[in-house]
């Protein structure tokens, strides 16, 4: 299921998008709706709970949690690529949404453990 809206974008905004997918073969449309989809965050419809206010087996969840094994893999790869020089624009641009995307989740997990340090669900990671 989707949804057609009709959104006003800035000029440069709408010519950046269009370069991008020019250069990596898909509609504009697309390039619009993947950026939107990697920096939305997935089925919340309201900004994540306070770590702090989860339960002990949601801070442990949290606090073990990693990113989905195929963005991880396809992160890997893009980093692979960039490392020889070989990446092109679009492949950039989907690089940058994946490390936003692992640099959010990470902090979450940093926070989580920290909680579960402060509530004696783990050991300090020092000790």
């Amino acid at each position: 299921m989707s949804a057609q809206i009709t959104l006003n974008l800035p000029d440069e905004l709408y010519r950046r998008a269009q370069q991008l997918a020019a250069r990596s073969g898909r509609e504009v449309a697309d390039i619009l709706t993947t950026t939107l989809a990697a920096t939305l965050p997935n089925g919340v419809s309201e900004p994540p709970r306070q770590v702090s206010d989860l339960s002990n087996a949601d801070i442990l969840e949290l606090s073990a949690s990693r990113m989905d094994e195929r963005l991880e893999t396809r992160m890997s790869t893009l980093l692979e690529r960039q490392q020889a020089d070989s990446l092109d624009e679009a492949e950039a641009f989907e690089l940058s949404l994946l490390l936003y995307r692992y640099q959010e989740g990470a902090l979450r997990k940093a926070e989580a453990l920290a909680e579960a340090v402060r509530r004696g669900l783990h050991p300090p990671l020092d000790a």
